[in-house]
This record gives structure tokens, C-alpha cells and sequence, in this order.
């Protein structure tokens, strides 16, 4: 489709998501049940096998922030994720194009849900919200160069 959103729509969506997804990431370490976590390992298998086969990935990775989202136990928190979600998925799809394409990003990606994935795992609720909004800050980074780049 293009990128349709403009650098102050994807500054404007990032902040939002670092509101919403650090908190849940600190959230999902402090109330997450054993099997919260499946759906979170499948999330970074799908990544993993999407990089083997040259594919985007991107359904996979927003299947993990929503799995951090519902492993806090959080209605409300679930329900402002899944309305975020819908701006969310058609960015994702061309952030990961972006990073993956422009800058060989993907393994730093999957350690990045990786990193999350054990700090929520290890009740770490800390290292969760620092490695969460490591990993937000790190895409929104590279996509506001990509895009001032295209200007």
C-alpha cells in the first residue's frame, strides 16, 4: 500500500504504543500465567521462520505485543491494544519491510522479542519495560530516518 502515514502519524502512533506496550510488558512479568507464555515463544518461532523463509513476519510480531497485552490479565489494557492494533498492523507490515529490507534488521528484531520474552518469563518486570521500550524506540528510530530519507 505505500507508506500512507507520515512521520508525525508514526511519531504520534510510537508514543502510544510506548505508553500502552512498556507498561504491559512490566504488567505481563508481574501477572503472567505459565500458559500466557505460549503464544509469546510461537510469536518469536513464527518470526524465526519467517526470517528462514524470506518473509516479512509481520503477523508474528504483532501476535507477540498482543500476547504480552493478554498476558497481563488486564481488560481494559487488551481492549486499547486491540484498537491500537488495527493502525498497528498495516505500520508493522511496512516497518518490518523497512528494517529488514533497508537495514538487515530481522535478528536484531527477534533478540529484541527475545529479550522481552524472558524478562516477562523470569518475572523480571523491570528488565520487561526497559527491554520493550528499547525495542520500540530502536524501530521508531530507524523508521523516522527511513522516511525523512524518502522526503
Amino acid at each position: 500500500a505505500g507508506l500512507l502515514m507520515k512521520v508525525e502519524d508514526i511519531k504520534e502512533l510510537y508514543e502510544v504504543r510506548k505508553v500502552l506496550e512498556v507498561g504491559a510488558a512490566r504488567s505481563a512479568a508481574l501477572h503472567h500465567k505459565e500458559e500466557d507464555m505460549v503464544p509469546l515463544k510461537e510469536a518469536i518461532k513464527e518470526m524465526e521462520q519467517a526470517e528462514t523463509n524470506g518473509e516479512i513476519g509481520e503477523d508474528a510480531d504483532m501476535r507477540f505485543h498482543m500476547a504480552v497485552a493478554n498476558a497481563t490479565h488486564n481488560e481494559i489494557l487488551i481492549h486499547l491494544m486491540r484498537s491500537v492494533s488495527e493502525v498497528m498492523v498495516s505500520v508493522l507490515r511496512e516497518t518490518r519491510e523497512v528494517l529488514i529490507y533497508s537495514e538487515q534488521k530481522t535478528a536484531s528484531l527477534i533478540k529484541e522479542h527475545q529479550m522481552i520474552y524472558d524478562a516477562i518469563k523470569a518475572r523480571e518486570p523491570e528488565k520487561a519495560y526497559q527491554f520493550m521500550l528499547e525495542h520500540l524506540m530502536n524501530v521508531e528510530k530507524s523508521l523516522v530516518k527511513y522516511m525523512k530519507f524518502r522526503e
